[in-house]
C-alpha cells in the first residue's frame, strides 16, 4: 500500500531523514514515534504531498486521508454540508456509471473501441464507488459528527461560527467519511473532550484501512496501534509492538547500544596506546600506521537520543487552607442568549485531586475562569475557602505571554520577594537552560510556552492548583513527570484534561458537567469511565424495555384466563427471566472489580448477549 525506500531529506545541513525505508500494508495501524523535532509531522506531509518524492510510492488505487495539526480554514457552508462536500463527486460518478451501463446495453458491436471503453469505464467507476451507498452518506455524516461532539443544532450552523478546535473536528469528520485506504492523523485528540476521544478510539479500532498516527496520548496509541515506527537521528526503527511495549524494547536496545559503545571506546583507547608504543620503536612504525588506518576506518558507534529530557519541576506548598477549598452553589452563566449552566453546585475539600470532565461547551473552563476571577458569574456563588492561595493555568495562558519577553524576564515578574536567583533554577527544571532563558517568547514552540507557564506556577508556593488543559503540546515524558508532580503535591488540584492516561491513578474525585448539572464520582478517571459504561448499558436496557412495554396491548376486560399449560409455560419463563436478571447482576458487580481492558470488554460483550436474551424472554412473556 505504502512503500518508502531509501528516502533522504535535508533541512539545511541536517539530515532529517537519512536513507529511511519501511512498508505499510493494508489494515496496519502504526504509531509514528520520536522526540519533538525528529520529523514525524514532516514525514506525513511528504507522504501526502504533491508532488510526492520518488522514494515514496503508493499503490495505484490507494486513497489517502490526511489530518495535519494546522489547517487553513474558511467555509460559509453549514457543518453538515461542509462534511458532505467531500462526497459531492459521488453523484457525478453515479451518473457517469449509469451512462456507460446504458451504452453496454445499446451497443451491438462488441469489438468496437467504444464498447471496450465502456467496459473499462464501468469497471473503473464501480471500483471508485465501491460499497458506498450514497443514500446512507448523510446518516453516516451525522453519526460521525455526533460522535465528535456536535449536536443536532450544531450541524446546521455555519462553519465560520466555530472555533479552530471545532473546525479541526469538522475536517476530521470529513476525512473519516471519505473512508480512505490510508488514514494519517497528526495529533487528532488535541481539541477533543474525553467523550470524543473514546468515540474516535473505538471508530479507529474498527476502521478497516491502514492508519499512521502521531499522538502524545499514550493510551490512545496503545488501544489503536500494534506497530511503532520510531524516527531518531534521521533513521527509522520498526517495532512490531504497541507504544508502551515499544518503550520497553527501546530501553533494552538503548542499553545494548551503550554497552557496545563502551566496548568500542575501550578498544579505541587500547589501539591508541599501541600506536604510541609502536611509534617509539622504528621497527614498529609500519604497524603503528596500520593501526592508525584501522582507527580512521572505524565507524564510531552513536547512542540514539532516546532518553528524552523531561521536566523535573515541583510545585511548592504554602500552608493548609480551610476544610472546604472551593464551594460552588447555584452557579449560573450565560453568553448572550446561550445558557451554559444555571444551577451548578458542588464542594471540593482540602487535599482533593479533582478532574472536571464533560463534553466541550458544557462550561468546564467557564467555571475555572469564574473561580479564578477571569469571568463574572450571572448568579449563584463560586467561593474559595479560608487561606486559599491559588495558582491558575488557563488554557490560553501560553499564548498570552508577551511575545517580546524572554523566559527569564517573565519569571522575574513572578519571583516572590525579588528572589531572582530562583528563576534560573526553576527554569532549568522546566528544560530552559543556557541561552534558552534569553530567547524571545515569539520563537518558542507551543510546548515551550506551556512549560514556561508551568514554571511560573512553580515559583510561588500555593495550596490550590487550577489547571485547564495543561498537557496540550507536552510530550509524553513531560506529561508523565507533571502527573508525578501533581500526585506528590500536598495541596488541592482541580484539573480539566482530555488525556485519560494523564488523569489515571492520582485523582480521587471526578465531577462531570452534563446538561447544566454536575454529578460527582469517587475515584480516578478509569473508575468514572467504568461507571459511565454501566450507566450507558442500564440506560440502553431500560429504553429498550420501555419501548417494548409501550407496544404491548392492554388486555381486554372480557379476556378469558389462559389454559393451565400456558400458565405453566409462563411460570417457567418467569424463572428463566429471574435467572438471566441474576446473571446480569453478577456481571454488573464484576464490572466494578475489573480495570479497562480485555476482561472488561469480555464482560461487556457477555452483558450485551444476556440483555438481548432478557428482551426476547420479556417479549415472549408479554405475548402469553
Amino acid at each position: 500500500m505504502l512503500s518508502i525506500n531509501g528516502y533522504t531529506y535535508h533541512l539545511g545541513e541536517r539530515a532529517l531523514f537519512d536513507n529511511i525505508s519501511f512498508f505499510v500494508g493494508p489494515g496496519e495501524k502504526i504509531a509514528l514515534a520520536g522526540i519533538n523535532g525528529s520529523g514525524k509531522t514532516t514525514l506525513l506531509g511528504k507522504i501526502a504531498g504533491t508532488p510526492r518524492p520518488k522514494e515514496i510510492a503508493l499503490a495505484g488505487n490507494c486513497r489517502i486521508g490526511y489530518l495535519p495539526q494546522h489547517l487553513p480554514w474558511q467555509s460559509e457552508k453549514t457543518v453538515l454540508d461542509e462534511v458532505l462536500s467531500s462526497q459531492e463527486e459521488l453523484s457525478g460518478l453515479e451518473e457517469e456509471l449509469e451512462f456507460y451501463n446504458n451504452q453496454l446495453v445499446t451497443l451491438t458491436d462488441y469489438e468496437s473501441a467504444e464498447y471496450t471503453k465502456a467496459i473499462e469505464k464501468v469497471s473503473e467507476l464501480s471500483e471508485k464507488l465501491g460499497t458506498v451507498n450514497p443514500h446512507e452518506i448523510e446518516a453516516k455524516a451525522e453519526k460521525v459528527l455526533k460522535g465528535l461532539g456536535f449536536t443536532d443544532e450544531d450541524i446546521s450552523k455555519p462553519c465560520s461560527t466555530f472555533s479552530g478546535g471545532w473546525k479541526m473536528r469538522i475536517s476530521l469528520a470529513q476525512i473519516l467519511l471519505e473512508d480512505p485506504d490510508l488514514l494519517m492523523l497528526d495529533e487528532p485528540t488535541n481539541h477533543l473532550d474525553i467523550n470524543s476521544v473514546v468515540w474516535l478510539e473505538r471508530y479507529l479500532k474498527d476502521f478497516r484501512g491502514a492508519i499512521i498516527l502521531i499522538s502524545h496520548d499514550r493510551r490512545f496509541l496503545d488501544n489503536i496501534t500494534s506497530r511503532t515506527i520510531e524516527i531518531v537521528k534521521g533513521k527509522a526503527y520498526d517495532y512490531p509492538f504497541t507504544y508502551s511495549k515499544y518503550l520497553v524494547e527501546r530501553e533494552i536496545r538503548n542499553e545494548q547500544q551503550l554497552a557496545t559503545q563502551r566496548n568500542q571506546e575501550k578498544e579505541i583507547e587500547r589501539t591508541k596506546q599501541l600506536i604510541d608504543r609502536f611509534k617509539a620503536k622504528a621497527t614498529k612504525a609500519s604497524m603503528a600506521k596500520s593501526l592508525e588506518k584501522k582507527l580512521d576506518r572505524m565507524d564510531v558507534i552513536e547512542v540514539d537520543d532516546f532518553n528524552q529530557k523531561s521536566i523535573a519541576g515541583k510545585f511548592l506548598y504554602s500552608k493548609d487552607p480551610g476544610k472546604i477549598a472551593l464551594r460552588v452553589e447555584s452557579l449560573a452563566k450565560s453568553f448572550g442568549d446561550k445558557t451554559i449552566f444555571n444551577d451548578i453546585s458542588f464542594e471540593i475539600e482540602r487535599g482533593d485531586k479533582v478532574a472536571l470532565v464533560g463534553k466541550n461547551g458544557v462550561g468546564k473552563s467557564t467555571i475555572l475562569k469564574i473561580a479564578c476571577g477571569a469571568l463574572k458569574e450571572d448568579g449563584g456563588e463560586c467561593k474559595w475557602g479560608h487561606n486559599a492561595e491559588v495558582q491558575y493555568f488557563s488554557q490560553d495562558g501560553p499564548d498570552l505571554i508577551p511575545k517580546n519577553r524572554t523566559p527569564l524576564e517573565h519569571m522575574e515578574l513572578f519571583a516572590p520577594n525579588d528572589q531572582f536567583t530562583m528563576c534560573r533554577t526553576i527554569l532549568g527544571s522546566f528544560l530552559f537552560s543556557g541561552d534558552d532563558v534569553d530567547k524571545k517568547v515569539t520563537v518558542l514552540s507551543g510546548g515551550e510556552r506551556t512549560r514556561l507557564v508551568l514554571a511560573q506556577l512553580a515559583i510561588n508556593p500555593s495550596n490550590i492548583l487550577v489547571l485547564d488543559e495543561p498537557t496540550n503540546h507536552l510530550d509524553i515524558p513531560s506529561k508523565d513527570h507533571l502527573k508525578d508532580a501533581l500526585r506528590s503535591y500536598p495541596g488541592t488540584v482541580i484539573v480539566v484534561s482530555h488525556d485519560r492516561e494523564f488523569l489515571a491513578g492520582w485523582c480521587n474525585k471526578v465531577i462531570e458537567l452534563r446538561e447544566g448539572e454536575s454529578k460527582e464520582f469517587p475515584g480516578d478517571i478509569d473508575a468514572f469511565l467504568k461507571e459511565k459504561e454501566k450507566e450507558d448499558l442500564t440506560a440502553y436496557s431500560m429504553t429498550e424495555k420501555s419501548v417494548k412495554a409501550k407496544k404491548e396491548p392492554k388486555p381486554k376486560v372480557d379476556q378469558k384466563p389462559k389454559a393451565n399449560s400456558d400458565s405453566r409455560e409462563k411460570v417457567k419463563l418467569e424463572k428463566e427471566i429471574e435467572k438471566v436478571e441474576a446473571e446480569l447482576g453478577i456481571l454488573t458487580k464484576k464490572l466494578d472489580e475489573v480495570k479497562p481492558g480485555k476482561e472488561q470488554d469480555e464482560i461487556l460483550s457477555k452483558y450485551g448477549e444476556l440483555d438481548s436474551k432478557l428482551n426476547v424472554l420479556m417479549e415472549k412473556w408479554a405475548d402469553m
